[in-house]
């Protein structure tokens, strides 16, 4: 064979190899999966719903991009990934590169640096995408994602006793802002999805709680929402009750008139509200938060609540077997108008309201106030009576002395 020959052939044997010289087999590195999100209590949270935020962009507007890589050879791979943003007009939003090494057979997260989303892209639908390309010669995915514009809503956030009691004073948080004691109302939230934490445990010089859940009985916490609107949500404690305790406790009718009891007090608290006479007369059955009072209400009349006023009847308040939470008609007396109240609705159920926005309690002195955050009230002197109001009403109330 000539020399010509055998050149022409060596050549079209290697021809393949060189053209492929320093080039990657697609095999070698894969994108197993990208999805938009955002990294919270450092946890990845996928997202496909961002907002644009005029007010501070570099805070709220911004997209993150996981992306998976597998490696399936035995020696090391270095890969350039490049995530390109285009809004629903295909208008070029940005780009951002990342260099890796992916180890030898391993499946690695890649999380690319944050993207802000200008004030101009255009909002969707149709969706925004995400082009992800590994190379050299890998592959690549595409992402949709929803830009959402600039509306705001009130986020308000609380937490509650699993027996709908409110407590106050433990930590919330949201996205990545700092801790707030509850309740929380995070003004100009932008509308798409935000995380939500409460306290895992807290405790203070009333409560001792565990978290147990949110809204819907939904356990995880952190929590993820989708804000569209005005919304409130509460995440529930199993609390136990480790501050003072109150010295009696007192249920009336929905007409919200108290008397003053003949002991020591100087306050006292207004555990719940009720408009519904059908509960007048439910005084015993549930759990009561605190170990110094034995009845407390469940939403229904049943005989416990007849059993109750009938051991009761003819005590006068200062006797020996007096029980507050027997005297229904309010006159420091238990007699059959008492015992009336109970058997007329018995078999009746409903439901308390833990929230006292708008109450006012008015005494008989003369004086008009509002219970504190924790829902008490200041005895005035020389007061004997009071009447609990909602939003100028009078409301049914379920209060404890102290």
């Amino acid at each position: 064979m000539s020399m010509i020959l055998l050149a022409v052939t060596l050549l079209a044997a290697l021809s393949p190899a060189i053209s492929h010289l320093g080039s990657a087999n697609t095999s070698d590195v894969g994108i197993v999966s990208a999805e938009t999100g955002r990294i919270f209590f450092d946890t990845w949270w996928p997202m496909n719903k961002f907002a644009k935020s005029l007010k501070n962009p570099d805070v709220d507007s911004f997209v993150e991009v996981k992306v998976v890589l597998v490696n399936n050879v035995n020696v090391s791979k270095d890969v350039q990934l490049s995530a390109s943003f285009f809004d629903a007009l295909n208008q070029v939003l940005g780009s951002v590169l990342k260099n890796v090494t992916v180890p030898p057979s391993q499946t690695i997260e890649v999380f690319m640096d944050p993207f802000n989303l200008p004030t101009w892209a255009f909002v969707s639908p149709p969706p925004g995408r995400v082009e992800v390309v590994a190379s050299p010669f890998y592959g690549s995915k595409t992402v949709y994602f929803d830009i959402l514009g600039p509306s705001v809503y009130s986020l308000g956030t609380k937490t509650c006793a699993v027996t709908g009691m409110e407590l106050t004073g433990v930590s919330l948080w949201m996205d990545n802002l700092v801790a707030q004691p509850s309740p929380v109302a995070w003004q100009n939230t932008l509308r798409g999805i935000h995380v939500v934490k409460a306290a895992d445990q807290f405790i203070n010089s009333l409560w001792n709680g565990t978290f147990q859940y949110w809204n819907d009985h939904i356990a995880n916490n952190p929590m993820a929402i989708d804000v569209s609107s005005n919304l409130t949500i509460t995440a529930y404690y199993q609390a136990e009750y480790i501050g003072p305790e109150p010295m009696c406790a007192m249920k009336t009718k929905t007409d919200g008139y108290f008397y003053v009891p003949i002991m020591p007090t100087s306050q006292f608290k207004i555990e719940m509200l009720f408009d519904n006479p059908n509960i007048t007369g439910d005084q015993t059955g549930g759990i009561s938060p605190y170990s110094s009072i034995k009845f407390y209400p469940d939403g229904k009349v049943d005989m416990r609540d007849i059993s109750l006023v009938v051991a009761k009847f003819g005590a006068y308040e200062g006797q020996a077997t007096w029980e507050y939470m027997a005297d229904i008609f309010a006159d420091r007396k238990v007699d059959m108008r008492d015992i009336a109240i109970p058997i007329s609705n018995f078999g009746k159920t409903g439901t308390y309201i833990t929230d006292l926005t708008g109450v006012t309690v008015k005494f008989n002195t003369g004086e008009e106030v509002s219970p504190d955050i924790n829902g008490f009230v200041t005895v005035p002197a020389n007061a004997t009576s009071f009447t609990v109001n909602r939003n100028g009403t009078a409301i049914g109330s379920m209060i404890t002395f102290w």
